[in-house]
């Protein structure tokens, strides 16, 4: 695919892959074998970590349709081999984290994808997509799992950091686009509408009463854990992308 046409996004926003499309089986190995390359390929390029998260799920029963999808990331891959996330120096420790989930988002199960990006000081440094396990009720219910993810590997992070000396000027920050998720986190009187979440994920609250975590909203528009849960246009693509640091190689 050297001299292939260029993909604007590594995967169409509006034509998103299913499980059961009724398309044609296509030849499984190879299918695997190419995705497989990208599944290591995606631990250090963010833009393509949720294209790829989806189209292993379908890696046992492959499709031409799945096939054609997974050409277009590499597609999409030979249009930006000059993409590279930028790593600038600061002394300003600041650990947040963008935290987001996309509600029943998969129609073959309605089961939803957990994403989140972490940031200490400007620098991204972590990120991750992944299905969740269980079938969110409510979209509160998915953004709260989603938090908890968050974090998981917030507290990692933090403890890694105190190994290594490094001292936090203040309590890390998670940023959540749903109100409900905010108001869980700090408000007991929501537990109530929220037994159904196992009691394993109120450790967030717990957290946040010790001021050990902030758990603050944002609006949608600025939430860039998206680019991890769900396919974006073209435009909320780049300028995602142009948030995160990932920039054209050579420019700051």
């Amino acid at each position: 695919m050297q001299d292939c046409n260029s993909a604007k996004n590594p995967m169409s926003a509006t034509d998103v892959p299913q499980l059961n499309d009724g398309a044609q089986p296509t030849d499984a190995t190879r299918y695997r074998r190419v995705l497989g390359k990208l599944q290591y390929l995606s631990f250090t390029l963010l833009d393509i970590n949720f294209s790829i998260n989806k189209l292993s799920q379908f890696m046992y029963c492959p499709s031409e349709v799945h096939w054609k999808a997974l050409k277009r990331v590499l597609r999409y891959l030979q249009s930006t081999i000059q993409l590279a996330l930028h790593i600038q120096r600061d002394n300003d420790f600041k650990l947040y984290m963008y935290s987001d989930a996309d509600w029943a988002g998969d129609v073959s199960d309605r089961a939803s994808t957990t994403g989140y990006i972490l940031f200490f000081s400007q620098n991204l440094v972590s990120w991750s997509s992944n299905k969740q396990r269980t079938i969110a009720r409510t979209s509160t219910d998915a953004e709260y799992r989603a938090v908890a993810s968050a974090l998981d590997e917030t507290n990692w992070v933090t403890n890694l950091l105190k190994e290594l000396h490094v001292s936090l000027p203040q309590a890390p920050t998670i940023y959540c686009d749903n109100v409900g998720a905010t108001y869980l986190c700090a408000n007991p009187i929501f537990h109530t509408r929220m037994k159904h979440i196992a009691v394993e994920f109120h450790f967030v609250r717990k957290q946040v009463q010790q001021n050990q975590v902030h758990i603050v909203h944002i609006h949608a528009a600025d939430q860039l854990a998206d680019t991890l849960t769900k396919a974006l246009p073209k435009s909320t693509f780049d300028k995602h992308l142009f948030k995160l640091g990932v920039i054209t190689h050579g420019l700051s």
